[in-house]
C-alpha cells in the first residue's frame, strides 16, 4: 500500500480562502446637462457620448498591449 503523507492542520486565517465571497451588486449614476433646444444636432457640446472603445471593452473583443505577440527581427530591423 501507498504511504498517506503526513498533513499539518490549516490555519483558520487560511480557511477564509475557501469561504464564499459575497458583496453588493455594483451601481451608479450618470447625470447630464439639458441642451438648449436651439443648439444644433451635430455640436456635441453637453451630449452624452459613448466611450470609442467602451462596447469592445465591455464584450472582451478589445485588443491590449499585452495581447499583441512581440515583433521579431523577421518583421522589423532596426535602422540607424
Amino acid at each position: 500500500m501507498f504511504a498517506q503523507p503526513e498533513v499539518s492542520p490549516v490555519s483558520e486565517r487560511s480557511q477564509t480562502a475557501t469561504m464564499v465571497y459575497k458583496r453588493d451588486v455594483t451601481h451608479g449614476l450618470q447625470y447630464y446637462e439639458e441642451v438648449d433646444q436651439s443648439q444644433v444636432a451635430s455640436d456635441a457640446v453637453g451630449r452624452p457620448m459613448a466611450h470609442l472603445g467602451g462596447l469592445k471593452q465591455a464584450t472582451g473583443e478589445a485588443i491590449y498591449c499585452d495581447d499583441i505577440p512581440p515583433y521579431t527581427s523577421k518583421h522589423c530591423q532596426m535602422l540607424l
